[in-house]
């Protein structure tokens, strides 16, 4: 070979080789982050997997509904830890653009029309408890997307996030970088936010995973979430990507000053006798019913009071014991009278208010 086209091919190796070692420089100096973001991604998913029913119970409402003669109960799949019967359970409700807390107990457990004293990871499920709001089939301001969690270490909101992000393979069209606005389905419930960090050039479909990516501006001041968690990433009805949580960032701290403990229903209950009175001793005077309306279990000051929409005028109740008054010459005939009955509560009972309807015959 020509001596002087090897002392070129000997200077061109050199320079090539250079050139890789100084590129492997730079791609280590670029790629620190993301090697740690790998390392931190492996052990997050090596202790989310391991003994979850050792964990924090924590379940995502899927929906809630209103039960007659149960209360509130809330459905979902438990995402780690137990939880049974008679259990405090904490339930974080997004209201007005931040996350509220609500303490609760757990009142009973089903599954499939079965009843049970424990429930464990896994378990699809519906969590009652009872009317915390005082008044039959009302569940206040709590609705689908709460999320639940014992109360021994419970998660607290998350403004950022820290995580692995791919991309979809296909389905949207270029790129996109730091400040898109996305969809993340955290749970059951979408929630606006955004890319805060892209860790790099911008993201494009196809591309491989990308470490130690942030999310966060969440439009309801804040998200539950815990390592290892894989959240949906949509946009305008498009798939973008999958997010796993590594780690989060700047916590909710204003959700521990708007906790609220939910005080017990109240479990009175109320039932109507019907009552005789006889038209011979109507003629001289007025006559008192007791006993008309049975209460028990009531928890606190009880009070009635009549309901003039169809109630009868010849009928009375005294507002403290409770007893009926037929007026003096009233004719034959049955007559009604419907009262609101109601129990005061306590410190840790709510009030309650039940209607019935007491039917009285003159004869």
């Amino acid at each position: 070979m020509n001596k002087k086209y090897v002392s070129i091919l000997k200077k061109g190796m050199c320079v090539a080789m250079s050139i890789a070692l100084l590129g492997s420089t730079f791609l280590l100096k670029d790629e620190t982050k993301t090697y740690a973001a790998k390392e931190q991604f492996v052990k997050t998913t090596d202790e989310n997997y391991s003994n979850p029913n050792d964990k924090n119970f924590l379940l995502y409402v899927e929906d809630i509904f209103n039960i007659k003669d149960k209360g509130v109960v809330f459905t979902g799949r438990v995402t780690q830890g137990k939880v049974k019967v008679g259990d405090s359970i904490q339930i974080t409700n997004y209201e007005n653009g931040k996350p509220v807390l609500y303490t609760m107990k757990v009142q009973s457990i089903e599954m499939v029309n079965k009843t049970l004293e424990q429930a464990e990871t896994g378990d699809n499920i519906g969590i009652y408890v009872g009317w915390p709001f005082g008044e039959d089939g009302y569940r206040g301001p709590l609705k689908r997307g709460a999320v639940i969690q014992g109360t021994s270490a419970p998660i607290v909101a998350s403004k950022t996030i820290v995580g692995v992000f791919t991309p979809a393979k296909s389905g949207f069209t270029g790129s996109f970088g730091n400040g898109f606005q996305v969809q993340a389905k955290v749970g059951y419930c979408d929630f606006t936010c955004k890319f805060l960090d892209v860790n790099g050039s911008g993201i494009a479909a196809g591309q491989s995973p990308r470490y130690g990516v942030k999310i966060g501006d969440f439009e309801n001041g804040g998200c539950i979430v815990y390592p290892g968690m894989e959240i949906s990433i949509r946009k305008d009805g498009k798939t973008y990507g999958t997010f796993v949580v590594v780690s989060t960032e700047e916590y909710v701290k204003e959700a521990e000053e708007t906790t609220k403990t939910v005080k017990k229903a109240n479990t009175i209950t109320v039932k109507a006798k019907k009552k005789t009175v006889k038209f011979k001793k109507l003629k001289k005077k007025k006559i008192t019913v007791s006993k008309a309306i049975v209460v028990k279990k009531a928890i606190g000051k009880v009070t009635y009071k009549k309901v003039k929409k169809g109630s009868s005028s010849k009928l009375s109740i005294n507002e403290k014991t409770g007893k009926i008054t037929v007026k003096k010459k009233t004719k034959k005939g049955t007559y009604k009278i419907v009262v609101k009955v109601t129990a005061a509560g306590n410190s840790q009972y709510l009030a309650k208010t039940k209607k019935v309807t007491v039917k009285i015959k003159v004869k």
